[in-house]
């Protein structure tokens, strides 16, 4: 046995038909919810806010979140040419915004279905799995940098990010040292269960791969970038604010945005649906935004930086492979 069969089957999984309906039930509910945010806070004060933004906002936040999503890309063709695979750029385009289509799934597990695509240039599922991984932690401390900026806004919120941080560092010192993941590594060899020990194998082996996305260096260039890109997308949700007649310092605009994704990515829930809405829409009210437009300013940023990389990604997906079993 390979020592990333275990890993590549969760891969090839990547495209099998329960994504395809966990998707469907995904914009179904957030259908639904959005629906009943918008008759909760009057769907005529609503759709009036949403109007103020006009044609010309709408075409700034999406040109904003389309900027966040080609700065990530830079930084994780990046990561594919240090784990020692170079794909050309137009594939590995496409590749990159095909994850996107399975976004909305628990902690965005779905977006490693790019491990399948990227197998037929030669990258090995350890290897790409840890280029997701190392993509999924720089995004982390960059939103959490983010909503550094505007903390002081927003007092019980400081508790949650001082121990996040802790966390973050925690993990960080832990990848710098070695001893610990070769000791796991010795382990699962002896092991009576196979399986069990290859894929513990499998498991050290992705970060061993994922070390090297952090040296340094490589840290100081992906955290400009993700600060970029992520800053990018928090830009387009002050701006919308703004337009719907918020009155936000952009530090605090920022803090309500990045935060609100931050308990998003936290609750593991597919997406964020729902836990990043009622954060968002909440922290626009404690901060003087009235309810209506609170919420109209909610389903605008979540529809520009969520559902429309989804489409993206739907748009990107091979049609061969899209949501079936065979592989692009």
């Amino acid at each position: 046995m390979r020592p990333d069969t275990a890993i590549e089957r969760n891969g090839e999984a990547g495209l099998s038909g329960k994504r395809f309906y966990a998707f469907i039930a995904s914009i179904a509910l957030s259908a639904l919810g959005y629906l009943g945010l918008s008759l909760w806070g009057g769907w005529r004060e609503v759709l009036d806010a949403i109007g103020a933004v006009g044609l010309a906002g709408t075409s700034i936040a999406l040109g904003l979140c389309m900027a966040n999503y080609l700065l990530r890309f830079l930084r994780w063709q990046a990561y594919l040419a240090l784990l020692g695979t170079r794909v050309p750029w137009w594939p590995s385009l496409r590749i990159y915004f095909a994850g996107f289509a399975l976004t909305t799934t628990p902690a965005k597990a779905g977006e490693m279905v790019r491990s399948v695509f990227l197998k037929r240039y030669g990258m090995a599922y350890t290897e790409s799995f840890a280029a997701f991984f190392a993509e999924r932690f720089s995004d982390l401390i960059a939103v959490a940098l983010l909503a550094a900026i505007g903390i002081a806004s927003y007092a019980p919120a400081q508790p949650i990010l001082f121990g996040l941080g802790i966390l973050l560092i925690a993990v960080f010192a832990m990848l710098h040292n070695v001893r610990w993941l070769r000791w796991i590594e010795n382990m699962a060899q002896s092991l009576p269960w196979r399986r069990l020990g290859n894929f513990i194998d499998s498991g050290v082996r992705v970060i061993l791969q994922f070390r090297r996305c952090f040296a340094l260096p490589v840290l100081s260039g992906s955290l400009v970038i993700g600060l970029l890109a992520w800053g990018a997308e928090a830009q387009a949700c002050y701006l919308i604010a703004i337009w719907m007649g918020a009155d936000l310092t952009w530090a605090e605009g920022y803090f309500i945005y990045a935060f609100s994704a931050l308990v998003g990515a936290l609750s593991l829930l597919p997406g964020g649906l729902g836990t990043t809405e009622i954060a968002l829409a909440g922290l626009l009210i404690l901060h003087g935004m009235p309810e209506p437009q609170a919420i109209a300013c909610t389903l605008f940023v979540r529809v520009v930086t969520l559902w429309f990389a989804v489409a993206l990604g739907l748009i990107a997906l091979p049609r061969k492979a899209s949501f079936g079993l065979e592989r692009s």
